[in-house]
């Protein structure tokens, strides 16, 4: 009986921690939480993150050993470039509701050659908001 109990805990507390990590990454409060972008995509295993501050480069995995060209940023579905310091310069994390990495060619088809380093949509308040 107790070796029922035990594994059934177990089975319960694996279970609570495995959710997804784009269940846990879409919450405005989870994202307030951190000082900056580079914090909050630190938590993405596809994602490379070297430099601190403006210095800052983020690239993906895939694309190492390319030309190190980082990925798109798209901030409420305006392209803003491939430059992290102004990407992060423009989102205020206390506004965001979720981070989207894509990587996969049917995905970056849309956004042409700035995508093809992959892209990061960035959905704040604001876009929230504004379809409401």
């Amino acid at each position: 009986m107790n070796l029922r109990i035990t594994l059934l805990a177990l089975t319960l507390s694996f279970a609570a921690c495995s959710t997804s990590n784009h269940q846990r990454l879409s919450s405005r409060e989870y994202f307030s939480q951190f000082s900056d972008l580079a914090q909050a995509l630190r938590f993405y295993p596809a994602l490379l993150i070297s430099g601190t501050g403006n210095q800052t480069r983020v690239i993906l995995r895939k694309n190492a050993s390319m030309q190190n060209q980082e990925p798109l940023y798209v901030v409420d579905g305006m392209p803003i470039g491939n430059n992290y310091a102004r990407a992060n310069h423009l989102v205020n994390m206390a506004e965001v509701v979720d981070i989207r990495l894509l990587s996969h060619t049917h995905e970056l088809t849309s956004y042409g050659v700035n995508g093809a380093s992959g892209v990061i949509e960035i959905k704040t308040m604001k876009k929230e908001m504004a379809s409401d």
